[in-house]
């Protein structure tokens, strides 16, 4: 079976959308299970495309850091 694909270009908030469009109607809809495998895989490459463009702008993300006078930038470093 192949697997579902993401537009490349599709926004974190409209992939996030279509996600959450995907859950509301496997929570809410009785159906079949071959539609119901269809979303699921729909919505894991769905999830997959946002963690991946959160872990790109993660990477791009820069802290401020105040030395004296002068100020640096840092890479982020997210405290779990």
């Amino acid at each position: 079976m192949d697997r579902p694909q993401v537009e490349e270009n599709l926004s974190f908030e409209e992939a996030y959308n279509r996600l959450e469009q995907v859950v509301r109607r496997l929570e809410e809809e009785a159906l079949p299970l071959e539609e119901a495998l269809a979303l699921y895989e729909q919505g894991i490459a769905l999830a997959r495309h946002c963690q991946a463009l959160l872990d790109r702008t993660e990477l791009r993300i820069t802290q401020l850091i105040e030395e004296g006078n002068e100020l640096r930038e840092e890479p982020f470093e997210a405290e779990l």
